[in-house]
């Protein structure tokens, strides 16, 4: 069963996940494993979140059966105008025409150049001018102090992708214009960029992308800039902030003009060639014998640490977590191979630096996994050493430390590592990550540590990867020169 562990009436993504775990662990489940509950629970939440706040009211999550007799779900009746010009119409892919589409039946988000279901206008995508589309809402709860916007979308594997994260709007604000400047404070899209992400689909078939704007009943005071609010952290910081929300979904085909746009369809493009002999997988090779890579030759890293981790390939800095310790959360990376392949990674558990305490009161534990596309992934071949221990004993009466600095270039592909331990793999259970690392794909990946998951508080990981056959690919200069970059 759900349980609102703070009684707030209000069930968040992670004590959604929580009851699904406890539930699994009770033998209550019927699901093979832990990682598939986890994921059904995912996909029942985002089922049940009708309005995509991220956390589900109790008229959601409570139902009642007539041997249980309990609160009924309440259907949120629709505001004048809220369906206009649907009723004939033949709802478009992932929208349901009974779709509330305000959280309290009377807060309502509208456009003038984007109607509820259909296509969205060429110019507010990627392949048009990408510029942001006007809207308007009306009929905010009483006591409204702002407001803020999210636009995402839900790929084909399940994850959320942003496209706009909008935030310390006015609460005398009541519309956006076309192409909006200077009006509240634009964060990231899931590229990590400021701004305006258009939506640009790739594959076939009509994506959805919800537009959501919040009513607030406080200021979010945000202290961190721009550059580090994506969707989670603004959601974050919005919790128990918000009084409703209206939504608006639209669509977007990206295989030509939107259709009833007027525009020409693109021509279709020829196929492929193949690559020539000798020449990689997307690589262009010129008359001079020069081999440029392209997009098609990167892969997917995913890596997930207990608390925080910066990562480097063959010297170069690829990865570091944005956010310092807490919450946990999965980093996704595409970068570009070449092997030899020397991997090293610097994980780091939430410890104070003169107890070895975490949050002031109680020791914590680590814990790294990831994965790479080509099937590199933790285990116990990883070398692992600790720099940072505490507090010593496990005494936390007199808590004190052992740290020694770390070594110099630590992250270089020649760096001697041969008398390092080999690092200890540990159970899922033993780390308990949290609900991110279930949404991701890690499988054959084990979480490591050094031997002491408790009290080893700062690891250096590292790990060469041969791959037999492999002739180094890139002869070309890189685009964009990054030799006068700090290392670390």
């Amino acid at each position: 069963p759900m349980r609102d562990l703070n009684g707030d009436g209000i069930l968040s993504a992670q004590e959604f996940a929580d009851s699904a775990k406890r539930e699994f662990e009770s033998g209550e489940s019927t699901v093979a494993s832990l990682a598939t509950a986890m994921a059904q629970a995912r996909r029942e939440f985002q089922e049940k979140d009708l309005n995509q706040s991220g956390k589900l009211e109790r008229s959601e999550w409570v139902t009642s059966t007539p041997s249980s007799p309990g609160p009924q779900v309440r259907e949120l009746p629709s505001p004048a105008g809220m369906n206009e010009g649907k009723k004939n119409r033949r709802p478009e892919a992932g929208i349901t025409a009974d779709q509330p589409r305000s959280s309290n039946g009377e807060f309502l988000l509208t456009s003038t150049k984007i109607e509820e279901g259909a296509e969205m206008p060429l110019e507010y995508t990627g392949d048009g001018a990408g510029i942001t589309p006007p809207l308007e809402w009306s009929h905010p709860p009483v006591g409204t102090a702002g407001f803020a916007l999210i636009m995402d979308h839900t790929d084909r594997e399940g994850q959320k992708k942003w496209y706009w994260t909008l935030y310390d709007l006015p609460a005398s604000a009541t519309k956006l214009p076309e192409a909006a400047k200077g009006i509240g404070t634009t964060g990231t899209s899931f590229k990590g960029i400021v701004g305006y992400e258009p939506p640009h689909s790739q594959g076939p078939g009509t994506k959805v992308y919800t537009i959501t704007v919040y009513a607030l009943s406080a200021p979010l005071k945000i202290a961190s800039g721009p550059e580090s609010v994506d969707r989670e952290s603004l959601l974050a910081a919005m919790d128990g902030k918000i009084l409703a929300t209206s939504s608006l979904r639209v669509n977007h085909t990206s295989s030509g003009a939107s259709p009833g746009s007027g525009a020409p369809a693109r021509p279709a493009e020829p196929p492929p060639m193949a690559p020539a002999p000798g020449v990689p997988k997307g690589g262009k090779k010129s008359p001079d014998g020069l081999i440029k890579p392209s997009l098609s030759d990167t892969m997917k890293l995913n890596v997930y640490a207990d608390n925080w981790f910066m990562l480097y390939v063959n010297g170069r800095l690829v990865a570091v977590d944005p956010i310092p310790f807490t919450p946990h959360n999965v980093v996704s990376v595409d970068f570009l191979p070449e092997y030899p392949m020397t991997i090293a990674v610097l994980a780091k558990d939430n410890a104070d630096p003169k107890t070895g305490m975490e949050y002031g009161t109680s020791i914590g534990d680590g814990g790294l996994v990831l994965k790479f596309a080509d099937g590199t992934v933790t285990d116990a071949s990883w070398k692992a050493k600790s720099f940072f221990h505490g507090p010593i004993q496990s005494d936390t009466a007199n808590p004190k430390v052992q740290a020694e600095p770390l070594p110099d270039r630590w992250w270089a592909i020649d760096f001697d590592d041969r008398s390092w331990e080999h690092a200890k793999e540990y159970t899922v259970e033993e780390v308990d990550p949290k609900q991110p690392y279930f949404e991701n794909d890690f499988a054959d990946a084990k979480f490591i540590w050094t031997g002491d998951l408790a009290l080893d508080n700062t690891i250096i990981f590292r790990k060469r990867v041969e791959k037999p056959g492999w002739t180094p690919r890139w002869n070309t200069k890189p685009d964009l020169d990054v030799t006068g970059a700090p290392l670390r």
